[in-house]
């Protein structure tokens, strides 16, 4: 017989989202309570939260390996350019209020301009064949791929007519309605929202029974405390205070889109020598910095860009050793010597002294992760090969003080084929000048095939290695907590909870 899960604390916060009058469950009724950074709005699709996934399907799925899978998506075929997709979906599948899902509703949820982007309107077009068929053309490369598992679809019969620039707030996320393994049961104004397994989810009844996602940032007391089951994006520090107790079990998914480097200021005459930059990559240990950062043995120390396909396969771009002794014989080439024996380097009077912006955040939250931690730790390294770093806090844009030629470096993001053409494009604002590292990030935006974007990316590290635009820190890591009585998560591809439960379950 099933064991309740948390049964007390279940029970207590589902009393306290919407009373316990008249509604009993039964007492083996398995329930999983979700601390999640949402609001009442927290399911649609401006949030980009993992908790869509409960009410919502994608076209497809990956498995604990990896791999793609079908879902709402049952199979596809495509041109050999890439360019043409023909797409089967599923003939069997209903919507939580039983209307039909056909592919009607994929061609309108592909349409709606805040999936297609605002400078892509005209990316692509859809075009239904049949209810159980149909196919998008690229003009260039979009989201509404067959293969973007992170796309769930949405129904037509229910958002027609609505206002798309006012999706944030439409009344639908407090009750939405999906073809996906859990049915809303009801919304209670800023404290949470509340689930039940769907008997008729294509894939099969889910085995838990109920689930109660929490709003709140997200709280290590309330995990300890037993208020919660699931904490996500838990950082390193709430990591140490667990202790390793054995009543939770950690598990982590690598961001291979969003990755943490040091930016220089390539107009500045500290930063302006490829050689130096390259000496900066020998001054600091990395590998050091993962472990200071307490980051997992997994993330590797890389330099370069990659693409999905090498971050999957593990092809990340080699690295360049750490080497103390190396680095200041860099420095000394480059006319950076201590000339005077103060301990900092100095090139025609002029100390290499220079500025770090950081960004401030927990070490390793999602949205800021280490990023005083890495200042604190980069100043350290580089005091040791005779450079001083002056430690600057900067809560906005980065982007405008390197254009005002204020800032020497900063702590960043690089996360997307966006954000790098505005590093490394034409009209770098950190001065980065190379016209090919310029046309080949053009050819990944417009190409189609994934293995001309493995060689494109290649091709750019190839060139990286050389110039050293920036230091490569480390890929963005997702930590989850859970009670162990929750089974069925694996690290990387199955770490999310709330992105799969559907395939987990309880064991006492």
């Amino acid at each position: 017989m099933k064991r309740a899960f948390s049964s007390a604390v279940v029970t207590a916060l589902l009393c306290a989202l919407v009373g316990c009058s008249a509604d009993r469950r039964p007492s083996d009724e398995t329930a999983v309570t979700v601390m999640i950074p949402v609001d009442d709005y927290g399911l649609s699709w401006a949030w980009s939260s993992t908790a869509q996934f409960l009410v919502f399907s994608p076209l497809v799925a990956r498995n604990e390996a990896g791999l793609l899978e079908p879902r709402l998506a049952t199979s596809w075929e495509h041109s050999p350019d890439y360019r043409q997709w023909t797409v089967h979906v599923r003939t069997d599948v209903l919507w939580h209020d039983g209307a039909p899902f056909t592919a009607h509703d994929v061609k309108f949820t592909l349409d709606l301009p805040w999936l297609a982007l605002a400078d892509r309107t005209d990316a692509y077009s859809v075009e239904v064949l049949d209810d159980s068929t149909y196919s998008i053309t690229y003009e260039r490369p979009a989201i509404g791929s067959p293969l973007d598992d992170f796309t769930v679809i949405y129904p037509k019969h229910l958002l027609t007519g609505l206002d798309p620039s006012t999706n944030a707030e439409w009344d639908f996320w407090k009750a939405p309605v999906g073809t996906g393994p859990f049915r809303h049961v009801r919304t209670v104004g800023g404290t949470g929202m509340e689930f039940e397994a769907n008997p008729e989810y294509f894939r099969g009844k889910p085995r838990i029974d109920r689930v109660v996602l929490k709003f709140g940032v997200p709280q290590l007391q309330m995990l300890l405390s037993g208020e919660v089951d699931v904490l996500p994006n838990v950082s390193e520090l709430d990591l140490l205070k667990l202790g390793g107790d054995p009543r939770f079990a950690v598990f982590r998914w690598y961001n291979y889109i969003r990755m943490k480097v040091i930016v220089w200021n390539h107009r500045s005459p500290f930063f302006a020598d490829a050689s130096v930059r390259r000496a900066l990559a020998h001054a600091v240990d990395r590998e050091q910095l993962h472990r200071v950062l307490g980051l997992p043995d997994e993330v590797r120390v890389f330099d370069g860009l990659y693409s999905e396909q090498q971050f999957r396969r593990g092809e990340l771009p080699a690295a360049v050793p750490y080497d103390r002794e190396r680095a200041k014989e860099l420095l000394d080439e480059a006319g950076w010597r201590d000339r005077d024996g103060d301990g900092i380097r100095d090139r025609k009077g002029i100390p290499f002294r220079f500025t770090l912006l950081f960004k401030g955040g927990n070490i390793g939250s999602w949205t800021a992760q280490g990023g005083e931690g890495i200042a604190l730790f980069l100043q350290d390294q580089l005091r040791q090969v005779g450079i001083a770093t002056e430690l600057q806090p900067w809560e906005l844009s980065i982007k405008e003080p390197f254009i005002a030629g204020r800032a020497d470096a900063a702590v960043g993001d690089a996360t997307g084929i966006v954000s790098r053409l505005r590093l490394f494009g034409p009209d770098s604002w950190i001065g980065y000048d190379n016209p090919r590292v310029v046309e080949l990030l053009e050819r990944i935006v417009a190409a189609f095939d994934p293995d001309s974007v493995d060689h494109f990316y290649t091709e750019v590290s190839q060139i990286f290695a050389e110039e050293h635009p920036v230091m490569f820190l480390y890929s963005a890591v997702a930590t989850t907590v859970v009670n162990r009585r929750l089974k069925g998560l694996s690290t990387p591809h199955r770490s999310l909870a709330v992105w799969y439960l559907e395939d987990l379950w309880i064991e006492e």
